[in-house]
């Protein structure tokens, strides 16, 4: 179990944001899930995951969220990696208003919403190739995921998309987006979660630059995938 080898704090600020985010979707629509244990449980521990897979999070040092919605999984993961930098995109200003409201509210020192679209800001040396890890949760079909995320990447770095079923399927229908892109497929980490059910994390390892004509425009991106 996830929670077992968190401390009491992280327990406990885990907790705040739980409750900070039922009572500002009650105003927004931040997410369908309504209910306080809800979103606990598809929310915050869907969000942690991750921890439970063998990936090695030591050596990453910057995280981008890409899609963060009301701040997830970037929340959760900069609360229980404090030693980490997290930055959360999303195209809506609604909600990345909630997001650094809950930053705030939270006292995190490691994270910072943006407002931005992915196919814009990987085009800003700001943003372009600067993270050791981009991850997304429920945004997209992988081939155009792949299209948006791997721009932000670091050689050397990975790409993990939060998947449920279907997971090998759309790896396999972006295999040539991932090589065009400057990746490659490493793994497909499955797991059967009590509670939660069957969830898939994508691993794709940045082997090289990607080209600078990439990510194209949002249209060409979702009209013809790679």
């Amino acid at each position: 179990m996830i929670f077992k080898d968190l401390s009491p704090k992280t327990i406990e600020q885990l907790k705040k944001f739980s409750g900070l985010f039922f009572e500002k979707n009650q105003q927004l629509n931040l997410s369908g899930i309504r209910d306080k244990e809800g979103i606990w449980l598809r929310h915050i521990h869907d969000s942690l995951v991750l921890l439970e897979t063998a990936f090695d999070l030591k050596p990453v040092r910057s995280v981008l969220d890409l899609g963060t919605g009301g701040g997830l999984p970037g929340i959760p993961l900069a609360i229980v990696f404090p030693d980490k930098q997290f930055t959360l995109v999303d195209a809506t200003g609604k909600k990345i208003a909630a997001v650094s409201e809950f930053i705030k509210q939270l006292g995190l020192k490691n994270a910072v919403a943006i407002q931005g679209r992915a196919e814009v800001i990987a085009h800003s040396q700001k943003f372009r190739e600067k993270f050791d890890l981009v991850v997304a949760r429920a945004v997209a079909e992988f081939n155009i995921l792949s299209e948006y995320a791997l721009p932000l990447v670091k050689p050397g770095g990975y790409f993990i998309a939060y998947k449920a079923r279907k997971a090998e399927r759309e790896l396999a229908q972006a295999k040539k987006a991932i090589q065009l892109l400057g990746g490659i497929a490493e793994d497909v980490i499955a797991l059967n979660v009590p509670e939660l059910g069957h969830r898939s994390f994508v691993v794709i390892q940045k082997k090289k630059t990607t080209p600078a004509f990439y990510p194209r425009h949002d249209g060409k991106i979702r009209k013809n995938p790679l």
